[in-house]
């Protein structure tokens, strides 16, 4: 019998093979991208085979914080995927970050993302687990490595199954951290267990720093206790206002420590804070030595939060993100701007560009759409324009940003919801733009005129997160306010001559000596002429250091609930606040730089510039400016019209400047007038030389294989610009065919080289080679004539009786000397009888082999227990697997999978197993059928396939336990299975993993990442037909529901102000205004509404009335106050804290009261006038409560002045409660609702 394999597209057909049936291998690199349907002998035998080109259109990437749903029950399979599909191919979505995907095993969605060439990254841990990152602890980073070495095989299937993002909202490694689980989450009966398991985590990484160092680690105490002898309490850990309110108590009962002792205390602090910091890189390098092991050709990153926990616990992002193969950030904080805040992504690209090597940085954020918080579209271009200066080529979209394309937890954001509208112009308009400039962020050395200082000494000592508000942020965005493209720079990169590619230092809030090497580079960089400039909070002594006129404060007042973020009232946010901040700021750092470390361009508008400009270095004839409008209105994601002024500024004389955005070229050397009247951003390019003509050569006659191309710019007098140059390239046919629309630019040298793929099955005739220039528009063009391809074997049988998968693996484990265990269970089913058979064969070919093979009949089996705390008898049946005694059955007794162990093959044990599977049987190997059903047995094997006599062998590394491997020896009958184990002493070739593996290298080297693309060494090019032209495509924002307005007709948001309440009557929280205290001066606060009653999370509220009755007036305060002796009621994140406060501060009951002042004038005081037993909390979760007296009244009379009146009620002498109802001139009946 013969038969004939067609793959049919619109195209045309394309005969694949023809011969004998046979399992097949189609080359699918000889076949141009597009959707086949396979025939056999003419009939339909597949609907669809999607190829698809690994060349990218551009370098740039667009991901999501999701991945897609699978189909509901009311959508068909192919509807469903097809809308999939839709959307990737209209949004340009290029990736996704699979978050919380724990124990992934296959992932079908690939399949529809390969279609449109989308990689997926997978983060592998449950959204509680994700806070709380695995460091140096060896179990569980056996078992992370484990859960990701099973997913990675279960889709190594896929080229577009791309990696790990290993890291998702991670919080460091604080001791006690953990215990935060127990806070937001419940664990019912497993309660005690976790906490169990969380205090011998926390004891193993002590152990281990004591074990390096020598040292013991610092204790809270201590460390409250150095910092008020060095005089800085301000730098204690405060994460709410209840902790602030107590370190403030405990400040004056610890003693300052010892002069004597303090040199000492000093080093273990930084030796430990050190120790954290470099967790994260421990914790990576592992998993990617684990995970390159299996497959190399699989690309890392992780999110490490910038603002979610201080430097000194481990968020030291040089360090964190240094094994990395590129960098990422998930850039969002609803505590904040939600859903995120102004210039976050700005602070997120500087602080991963520290210590960046070749590989770009990727961030995802929120839409412009995202909680209405824009009607058109600009945020997303801004936030790419941002990037470019810091080798950011990817934006996307974050889960908790409320802001995702492909479902998430806001409907509104769906692409299916924002097509047409403002929210689909913003995602398309930054796909453009990055499309575009991608390759400058790539190609151009970011050319930063300022660095500030970011010290690892100081944030060894200093309990501070990098956000918003905080002193680094705010000199980062004012000095890229001000044109001066600053950089972050550690004392590593100081002390290795970092501080040359800078015009000045700026050191902000540092207080503690800098080592030796770092002063010795800072002092020849002064003598070089480079300028130092310390901020007035600074103490430290620097060679030729000027004083700013500014002192940067240490910390801002925060939010009760959150004090690492600012406190906003009254309608304030993250725009308005950072807009009162900044001018005084870019006063100060623009009176003391000046023009030193500004670009080629500075804003006529000065301080009051809404255009931020950055700069890139292309080469010796390139540099590129970048103009952003950084113009609000009520919030960061909207925007007015902006026109100003670019003044020439270290521009050499003869330098022409072009508008990328554009396409046009401006003139020689003068003042541009930037119009972000329509956009967020323009890029200027200036060369040094003006552009003559495109050189554009390439093969120009091509049957098959590919078709070399050269492009390089040079100047009219025909030498090569030297410089990065970005260009659109494409190869299109007479009909209209594109088969390649790229956009690239040329290296710092100028050059530019590729090999185009030519699909054997290409339309034949002559096509059209362009190019066309960024810069100004200007095209040229060759003819390119592809002719018949030669013999060419799109298929080829697979003519061998065992087809082996993974065979490196495989022979590395039955070297010799090995020890293999062959199981045989127990079955009634009837392809049991073949199974013995084999497994004496493999028995009889290993012990040839050198390889200790051993049958186990009915093996014994346990139950392999993965528990937060095991008893006596689980550790007796783990014990029992883990010496290799018997095979473990999985019983996951954690709530919701919340661990750090693997459990996704279903079984344990820790020795080389061979499994004997008969496809088509169930029961016969379970252990084999379990990593069948997560998709970890591929090719399937069937019946059908690969046919009678033939087997299919795959290895599974770490299949059952870290390190051990499973080989499975599948077939459809009994000699499959006997060809399968006769292979072992010679398996053929792998033909499927490299082939993937290669794929999988090329996608990732088209984003930068692993490498760049290839640059070919290319033969004879010519140029023959070439034709020149001007065709410019500029650059533009489509705006489908309104415009963006101009500056004059811009109203900035009023803040609110509360309404007076006539009195007589009763005040209920919502009429409370929260107040607290900072160094002796009142702030006005907001806090939930569920926390406004709740005295720990205010000092005070403020009443506003207005008064008719002047004269005296009884206030009434009416809630549960619990005395000053008791112990504050706990919850998880305190615990230390209040540890410490029962240990240091003594217990004394004193009256509970209120100090009343009305109008700013001290009246006197609510005294308690009622006491009860009531039952209250004492601990939050798990919730607990003990009945205890309490004052539940306090009262007062008062002079009360006619008008306006402000009544200011401060709490004394209670340790918590609730202030449920205020009544002035009267009595709040009890039982009335307190909010």
């Amino acid at each position: 019998m013969q038969i004939q394999l067609a793959a049919v597209a619109q195209k045309g057909r394309t005969i694949l093979y023809s011969g004998k049936p046979a399992p097949i291998l189609i080359d699918s690199s000889l076949l141009m991208p597009a959707d086949y349907a396979l025939e056999i002998n003419g009939r339909a035998a597949f609907s669809r085979l999607t190829i698809m080109s690994p060349i990218r259109r551009s370098a740039a990437s667009l991901q999501d914080e999701c991945v897609p749903p699978e189909p509901q029950r009311e959508t068909s399979e192919e509807e469903h995927w097809e809308k999939v599909r839709r959307t990737f191919d209209e949004s340009g979505l290029s990736a996704c970050v699979n978050l919380a995907a724990s124990d992934m095993g296959r992932a079908r969605c690939l399949d529809t993302m390969a279609r449109s060439g989308a990689l997926m990254l997978v983060n592998p841990d449950t959204r509680p687990t994700s806070f709380l990152p695995v460091g140096n602890n060896p179990d569980e980073l056996d078992g992370m490595s484990q859960r990701m070495i099973l997913t990675a095989q279960a889709n190594a299937r896929y080229p577009n199954f791309g990696g790990f993002c290993f890291g998702w909202d991670t919080t460091g490694y604080a001791v006690g951290g953990r215990r935060m689980l127990l806070v937001y989450w419940g664990w019912g009966d497993k309660t005690d267990a976790l906490r169990t398991y969380i205090e011998r985590a926390d004891e193993q990484k002590i152990r281990e720093f004591e074990r390096r160092t020598g040292l013991g680690t610092v204790a809270e105490q201590e460390y409250l206790s150095y910092l008020l002898s060095i005089g800085r309490p301000e730098f204690a850990p405060v994460i709410d206002l209840p902790t602030r309110v107590w370190v403030r108590e405990l400040a004056g009962h610890v003693s300052p420590a010892p002069a004597s002792d303090l040199d000492v205390l000093d080093r273990r602090i930084e030796a430990w804070s050190w120790y954290l910091m470099g967790l994260y890189n421990e914790c990576y390098r592992t998993y990617i030595q684990n995970l390159r092991e299996l497959e190399p050709s699989l690309r890392h990153t992780s999110s490490v939060q910038s603002d979610h926990c201080a430097v000194r616990v481990g968020q030291y992002f040089p360090s964190a993100y240094e094994p990395l193969d590129f960098r990422y950030q998930s850039v969002w904080n609803d505590q904040v701007g939600g859903p995120d805040y102004a210039y976050q992504w700005l602070l997120v690209d500087a602080l991963l560009e520290m210590g960046r090597g070749p590989g770009p940085t990727w961030i995802s954020t929120a839409m412009a759409a995202a909680h209405g918080r824009a009607a058109f579209p600009g945020k997303l271009v801004r936030v790419a324009a941002h990037g470019l200066a810091y080798g950011a080529s990817g934006i996307g979209f974050a889960c908790e940003g409320f802001s995702n394309l492909l479902g998430g937890m806001n409907r509104e954001t769906n692409w299916e919801h924002i097509k047409g509208k403002s929210g689909e112009a913003d995602v398309l308009s930054a796909r453009d733009f990055l499309d575009r400039f991608a390759s400058l962020a790539l190609e151009c050395r970011p050319d930063h005129g300022v660095a500030i200082l970011w010290s690892k000494t100081q944030f060894a000592r200093q309990h501070v997160a990098m956000g918003f508000g905080q002193a680094h942020y705010l000199a980062l965005v004012a000095l890229a306010r001000l044109g001066y493209t600053p950089r972050f720079i550690t004392e590593e990169e100081i002390a290795a001559g970092g501080l040359k590619d800078v015009s000045a230092l700026v050191v902000v809030n540092q207080t503690f000596g800098l080592p030796p090497p770092v002063l010795a580079q800072a002092e020849a960089f002064y003598k070089r002429g480079g300028r130092i400039i310390a901020d007035a909070s600074s103490t430290i002594t620097l060679p030729g250091a000027a004083r700013l006129d500014y002192a940067f404060p240490f910390a801002v007042p925060g939010k009760p609930h959150n004090w690492g973020a600012p406190n906003m009232v009254n309608g304030e946010n993250d725009a308005i606040l950072l807009d009162r901040w900044l001018p005084a700021i870019a006063k100060a750092l623009g009176a003391a730089l000046g023009d030193s470390g500004r670009g080629v361009f500075k804003s006529d508008a000065g301080y009051a510039a809404r255009t931020t400009l950055l700069q890139l270095d292309g080469g010796p004839d390139a540099k590129y400016a970048v103009a952003v409008n950084d113009s609000w209105i009520a919030t960061q994601a909207d925007w007015h019209a902006v026109r100003e002024r670019l003044l020439p500024c270290h521009m050499p004389p003869g330098t022409t400047i072009y508008d990328c955005t554009a396409e046009r070229r401006l003139g020689t050397a003068a003042p541009v007038e930037c119009d972000l009247s329509r956009t967020t951003a323009r890029v200027y390019a200036c060369l040094g030389r003006e552009i003559g003509r495109i050189a554009l050569a390439a093969e120009q006659n091509a049957h098959e294989g590919s078709v070399g191309v050269s492009v390089s710019f040079l100047d009219s007098g025909g030498k090569p610009i030297r410089g990065v140059v970005p260009f659109c390239l494409s190869l299109r046919s007479g009909q209209d065919m594109v088969l390649y629309e790229l956009y690239r630019s040329t290296d710092t040298e100028g050059n530019f080289r590729i090999r185009l793929p030519v699909p054997a099955n290409l339309p034949t005739g002559e096509w059209t080679l362009k190019v066309r220039c960024q810069l100004d528009g200007r095209t040229a063009s060759l003819p390119v004539r592809i002719g018949e391809a030669r013999t060419v074997r799109y298929a080829r049988a697979w003519n061998c009786n065992v087809i082996v998968r993974n065979r490196a693996a495989l022979t590395k484990a039955l070297a010799t000397g090995s020890r293999v265990i062959i199981p045989l269970f127990e079955t009634t089913n009837s392809c049991a009888a073949w199974l013995k058979p084999a497994a004496e064969k493999a028995r009889t070919v290993l012990s040839a082999m050198g390889v200790q093979a051993e049958i186990w009949d009915r093996p014994p089996t346990n139950t392999y227990y993965l528990a937060y705390a095991l008893n006596e008898a689980q550790k007796e049946s783990n014990d029992a697997v883990d010496q290799g005694k018997a095979i473990g059955r999985l019983a996951r007794l954690t709530v919701n999978a919340n661990d750090w162990y693997s459990a996704l093959s279903g079984w344990r044990f820790p020795l080389t197993v061979v499994l004997l599977d008969a496809a088509g049987c169930t029961g016969d190997c379970p252990m084999a059928e379990s990593l069948d059903s997560h998709g970890l047995l591929w090719p399937a094997v069937s019946p059908s396939f690969p046919g009678s006599g033939r087997a299919v062998i795959q290895a599974v590394e770490w299949a059952f336990a870290p390190r051990a491997t499973a080989i499975v020896v599948q077939a459809s009958d009994a000699d499959g299975l006997l060809a399968g184990v006769a292979a072992f002493s010679d398996p053929p070739a792998d033909a499927l993993t490299e082939s993937i593996r290669q794929a999988r290298e090329e996608i990732w080297r088209q984003f930068h990442i692993g490498g760049k693309p290839e640059q070919p060494t290319l033969g004879r090019l010519t140029s023959r037909g070439l034709v020149s032209g001007f065709e410019p495509q500029p650059f533009s924002i489509c705006f489908p529901d309104a415009v963006p307005p101009d500056a004059a007709d811009v109203r900035h948001p009023a803040l609110r102000r509360p309404e007076p309440k006539p009195v007589p009557g009763t005040f209920l929280p919502r009429d409370f205004r929260l107040l607290y205290c900072v160094d002796g001066t009142a702030f006005e606060t907001a806090t939930a509404e569920s926390l406004v009653p709740d005295l720990r999370f205010s000092e005070a509220i403020m009443l506003t009335a207005t008064n008719t009755r002047p004269g005296p007036m009884k206030i009434t305060a009416r809630g549960v106050f619990r005395y000053s002796d008791r112990t504050p009621c706990r919850q998880a994140q305190w615990e230390d804290i209040l540890a410490l406060r029962d240990k240091l501060i003594p217990r004394e009951r004193r009256p509970v009261e209120f100090d009343v002042a009305i109008n700013g004038r001290q009246c006197g005081k609510l005294q308690a006038v009622r006491r009860e037993n009531r039952e209250v909390v004492v601990n939050m979760n798990p919730r607990s409560t003990q009945t205890e007296e309490v004052v539940t009244l306090c009262e007062g009379e008062f002079e009360m002045p006619e008008g306006a009146v402000e009544i200011v009620l401060a709490q004394r002498n209670i340790v918590d409660g609730y202030l449920e109802a205020v009544g002035v001139g009267e009595t709040p009946p009890d039982g009335q609702a307190g909010r």
